[in-house]
């Protein structure tokens, strides 16, 4: 069975400590690119590396990665903000961050004029150690760490910035990540 939602919030994700560990730029993908696979892609975009603090299963604290995807070459400077947790992988550099074929959805959702993010999880990616398949703690920290991580570049270091509306979806193993961080934005009232 197959899982994909698209939720949408309103959220503060306020942060209390910086986040953002590094950000490397990767590449640029034109809309001419994008576009021969979705006619929608109307942007060029750009992707990034980031690395980020966040907490392990256990709580302690360690750094993770994902990617951002920005539009580029627009008239607009403030965007709506996607969250997209990719499915289930099976080796540790099939993800979004690597710029590989887990990026072109990102990149999709960016070219349309929308900030995407995309975590990693633990395990994956820069993280080490083990994947902790299915934990939806920390595939939800994961998440929102990223959120904070990306706003803080975006903040300190770009010149558009976020319109405050949150998208969080998800496919496969990333439904699952999309509705635990939903739940965990609201059992621990970030909204």
């Amino acid at each position: 069975m197959r899982l994909s939602i698209l939720l949408f919030l309103a959220v503060v994700i306020p942060g209390t400590a910086q986040k953002l560990v590094s950000a490397q730029y990767l590449s640029t993908s034109t809309s001419a690119q994008l576009g021969v696979l979705s006619p929608k892609a109307i942007f060029d975009v750009d992707i990034y590396k980031i690395a980020y603090n966040t907490v392990d299963v256990d709580g302690s604290p360690t750094v993770a990665s994902g990617a951002m995807v920005i539009p580029v070459n627009t008239t607009c400077n403030q965007f709506p903000l996607i969250s997209y947790n990719h499915g289930t992988v099976l080796k540790k550099e099939d993800v979004p961050s690597r710029n590989n074929g887990e990026s072109l959805i990102p990149k999709l959702m960016a070219s349309t004029g929308k900030v995407t993010v995309c975590p990693d999880y633990l395990g994956l990616g820069d993280n080490p150690g083990l994947h902790p398949y299915l934990h939806a703690e920390s595939e939800a920290t994961a998440t929102i760490d990223l959120i904070r991580a990306v706003r803080e570049y975006i903040n300190d270091s770009l010149t558009i910035s976020l319109n405050g509306e949150v998208f969080i979806t998800g496919y496969s193993q990333g439904g699952h990540a999309a509705m635990a961080t939903l739940k965990y934005i609201q059992d621990q009232n970030l909204y």
